[in-house]
């Protein structure tokens, strides 16, 4: 399958009396890929750090961020932001 291939298709059967037609929107879809994977990292005790992902994929795929496998949005002094194709995790130092 390519993008030359989405579009509208229809389907029309036709018989001595009459027709019927349907029509049905076909898209691609594409696995998310990393284009950059996380880092392992090491942050010093007390200093500021960061771990950034980047990925593609059609439609657009979610990041999420685990910490020993439970899901986070915001915890204390660690948070996330997404971008267009980017998540970056920020540690802040305290």
């Amino acid at each position: 399958m390519l993008e030359r291939d989405v579009g509208i298709y229809e389907a029309i059967a036709t018989n001595e009396h009459g027709e019927a037609r349907q029509r049905v929107r076909m898209d691609i879809a594409e696995y998310p890929t990393f284009i950059e994977r996380p880092d392992e990292t090491i942050i010093m005790l007390r200093k500021s750090g960061r771990i950034t992902a980047r990925v593609i994929g059609v439609p657009y795929p979610d990041i999420k961020w685990c910490v020993n496998y439970l899901y986070f949005c915001y915890i204390g002094f660690i948070f996330y932001t997404t971008a267009w194709k980017e998540t970056i995790i920020v540690c802040k130092s305290i």
